[in-house]
């Protein structure tokens, strides 16, 4: 009966007042007896009923009648009901932003506007309240035991679509008001008393309305923020279980949202940066707390050079060595340390922090090159995957931090002499990797291909004299791991750079016979075999574009004789390098 009648009042416009008239009694005499008795069949159908008669007429629930505020009250009875899943409070949400829509499109200056938005002001108050319950991860305490935290989906869910919602509760409490309920719940200041699931849902909350508060520009008093922050930021890891680094994802996400005001004051810096430090360290907390490093760097760049932050930033980047974390979280990190480290205006302590923070990734890169000398390590099948596994993040890092640092160098904060500095240590560990039986492994040799691209670009008249040789090691891997498109990739790069110049077309054209010469690119005489290569096809289409667009001063009739060979034996549409070669 109630599916019947949810689907009448979505098609007649007369049955929501009708319907709005018997609220008292459906509130009463069918709702909180359902309510009583947990009978959660007949509150999802109510719950569904009225939503549905909210969103038919959401402004004549505005309009405050008595009727409307009975609906608002049973629908926020729905919203605090506890059970297994969310789908009853989630089922209102759209009702809930509904009617904040039509208070907030009231004209603002006049009085209707501020005496409907004063009536509603408690409900939505309440609201608040009943969505911070709901929201909570209930397994967060201090007693948890579990290792690793995981949320229900249905909960995942949820938190997701309450961001429009919370944002609407925001604009109609006032950014001040909403903030003031967040971080006013008398919390005991022991770190054993305090309710972390209840800290960890605030936080979500606030962390969800970031740009809306940011926006309203009020003062934002942090003190409880970084009350919280101090506790958390002093414990090891091993005081930590899983749950409890939940919370540490929800601080994670205020930090980075707030980065900017948190930064302003000097005694804040370095509580938040051990507090990033410990967050990081854990798989679920480990993104949120790598993009608030970041943003705490690029907003307390005036702080950064003092020697106990740089501390701490060494910290941090000497720690990942262990390959707890994802690459890109990694790679992340070292963008913000380096940005951090470039802002940093003595020369000599800037290049020194970049050195050491190069070199921090060194030493795993270097025992890779160290099992080529020693066999036995080379046949512990466990030992050597997991030495290949730290050497590619390893790699990761290197060009994660020449890519920021080319940043720097277009805005003129990196000076030549630093740069010597960071191509000197290196170039030559990458010169005796290139030089390795390693390459064969697909991810390490991705991971040297793409540091030496991000090198290149950031250290491109340091690698100039290195042209031939480079140009030759790549051709020479890619005729020995003939399945490996990066080598590809990178020549493309290295053409790009350097082809222009009249003194490397010999060398160019060398690079690309040797390429052309290779089997896994001449039997690449049908659309078949060539669609079982796409990356490979892809890969060698951009080299030869490279090679034609960048390098003019190649003689004409070797560019042709290549363009013939090309055609022969790629099976690929050839427009584009048609219209390259006449051009």
């Amino acid at each position: 009966a109630i599916e019947v009648m949810t689907e009448l009042v979505s098609q007649y416009q007369e049955l929501p007042q009708a319907f709005l008239s018997k609220m008292p009694y459906i509130r009463e005499v069918l709702l909180l007896p359902a309510l009583a008795n947990r009978s959660e069949k007949i509150i999802a159908g109510l719950t569904s009923l009225m939503c549905e008669v909210g969103q038919a007429a959401p402004g004549l629930v505005a309009e405050g009648s008595n009727e409307a505020l009975s609906l608002s009250d049973a629908l926020l009875r729905c919203v605090a009901f506890s059970s297994e899943d969310w789908e009853i409070a989630e089922s209102t949400l759209q009702f809930w932003c509904s009617l904040a829509h039509c208070i907030l499109g009231i004209d603002e200056q006049t009085s209707k506007r501020n005496a409907t938005q004063e009536l509603f002001l408690p409900v939505f108050s309440s609201l608040l309240d009943a969505l911070l319950f709901r929201a909570q991860i209930i397994d967060i305490d201090e007693h948890c035991t579990g290792r690793v935290s995981s949320i229900p989906d249905g909960l995942v869910q949820f938190r997701l679509n309450l961001e429009e919602l919370l944002v609407d509760i925001c604009l109609l409490l006032g950014a001040p008001a909403y903030i003031n309920k967040l971080l006013s719940s008398g919390w005991g200041l022991a770190s054993q008393s305090i309710p972390w699931k209840e800290v960890e849902v605030r936080m979500y909350a606030l962390s969800m309305v970031a740009d809306t508060i940011l926006q309203d520009g009020s003062p934002f008093d942090f003190s409880v923020v970084m009350h919280f922050v101090n506790i958390l930021s002093s414990r090891t890891p091993a005081e930590l279980n899983g749950c409890q680094f939940l919370v540490y994802k929800s601080f994670g996400d205020v930090i980075g949202s707030y980065s900017k005001w948190l930064s302003s004051s000097k005694s804040n810096i370095k509580p938040l940066l051990l507090f990033c430090a410990s967050g990081i360290s854990k798989s679920i907390s480990s993104n949120s707390c790598s993009v608030a490093l970041r943003k705490l760097c690029e907003d307390a760049s005036s702080f950064i050079h003092e020697p106990p932050i740089l501390d701490i930033l060494f910290w941090i980047s000497e720690g990942m060595g262990e390959g707890n974390l994802r690459i890109e979280d990694e790679e992340e990190i070292i963008s913000a340390i380096t940005h951090a480290l470039c802002s940093i205006l003595d020369k000599e302590l800037r290049k020194t922090s970049l050195a050491r923070l190069l070199c921090s990734s060194y030493s795993a890169v270097e025992k890779i090159i160290d099992i080529d000398r020693d066999e036995l390590l080379r046949q512990n099948s466990s030992a050597y995957a997991q030495a290949l596994n730290i050497a590619v993040r390893g790699l990761h890092r290197m060009g994660a931090l020449f890519s920021h640092l080319a940043m720097s160098i277009t805005s003129g904060l990196i000076d030549d002499d630093t740069i010597s500095v960071l191509f000197g240590i290196f170039w030559p560990l990458l010169e005796k990797l290139t030089q390795s039986s390693h390459m064969e492994n697909t991810s390490l040799s991705t991971a040297a291909c793409r540091s030496l691209s991000s090198a290149i670009h950031s250290c491109g008249q340091h690698f100039q004299i290195l042209l031939p040789k480079i140009l030759e090691c790549l051709s020479m891997n890619f005729l020995l791991y003939q399945r490996h498109d990066c080598f590809l990739r990178t020549a493309a790069n290295m053409i790009e750079e350097f082809g222009h110049k009249e003194e490397y077309s010999v060398v160019c054209v060398r690079t690309i016979e040797t390429f052309s010469s290779a089997a896994s690119l001449s039997n690449l005489n049908s659309s078949y075999t060539c669609d079982q290569e796409p990356d490979l096809i892809e890969a060698y289409a951009n080299f030869t574009s490279a090679f034609i667009r960048c390098c003019p001063k190649v003689p004409f009739y070797i560019m042709l004789r290549f363009f013939v060979h090309y055609c022969r034996t790629i099976w690929i549409d050839s427009t584009a390098l048609i219209l390259m070669l006449i051009a």
